[in-house]
């Protein structure tokens, strides 16, 4: 049975280009029914910059239509890196792009429209997506090695609890009570490391945290 797998690429690795293709490549050469779920690095943080030079004082409705459409931006700009992925906006053009053998890179806000006037880390959103496709598998690929301790070190194991408890990390504050809410088992993996990402998606052990039921 094909395996379910949704894929969070963090705002850390979406901040260098060259390193993202190869991680790319990576998980669309994956044989799981894999979706991605894109994070906006330096998108954002500019977009912040912009508007406090600019003086502007944005009402809530505003902010989030822009964040949204940074994150949709940030989805387009990823999907340049790999011929064999698509930005899907629903659910339908998900599953017409895994039927056409391609990896959809998912517009969290649009495919999930009760979010959509809801404010969220991507990591929730992607977590939201497993609890829509019924998948129980979640990558977060970011720039560190997993979730450390106070004293920098990588932490194998969380409960939703433990992660709810340590606020934010290199996961979103309050994406583990969504995993929870879904059942989905997530995992935090060094995407600068391709070596890692691979051994992961062949079932072999490598460096993570994993966040979840033990």
């Amino acid at each position: 049975m094909i395996k379910t797998r949704v894929v969070k690429i963090g705002g850390s690795l979406m901040n260098n280009p060259v390193e993202l293709r190869s991680v790319v490549e990576t998980v669309v050469a994956d044989n799981s029914r894999t979706a991605i779920v894109n994070g906006s690095g330096e998108l954002r943080h500019s977009q912040n910059r912009w508007l406090e030079l600019s003086g502007t004082s944005l009402s809530r409705e505003k902010d989030l239509e822009l964040l949204h459409k940074q994150r949709l931006m940030g989805s387009y700009l990823l999907n340049c890196l790999n011929d064999h992925t698509a930005v899907v906006s629903s659910k339908r053009a998900l599953f017409t792009a895994w039927d056409d053998g391609v990896v959809p890179i998912v517009d969290i806000s649009t495919a999930i429209p009760r979010l959509r006037s809801t404010r969220y880390g991507m990591d929730s959103g992607a977590a939201y997506l497993c609890g829509e496709l019924g998948a129980r598998e979640m990558i977060k690929l970011t720039n560190v090695d997993g979730v450390m301790n106070s004293n920098g070190d990588i932490i194998p194991f969380l409960t939703y609890q433990d992660a709810v408890r340590m606020g934010q990390t290199c996961v979103d504050d309050g994406a583990a009570s969504v995993m929870e809410e879904y059942g989905v088992t997530c995992y935090v993996i060094n995407g600068e490391r391709d070596d890692r990402i691979k051994r992961f998606l062949a079932g072999k052990a490598c460096l993570n945290t994993k966040i979840g039921v033990e």
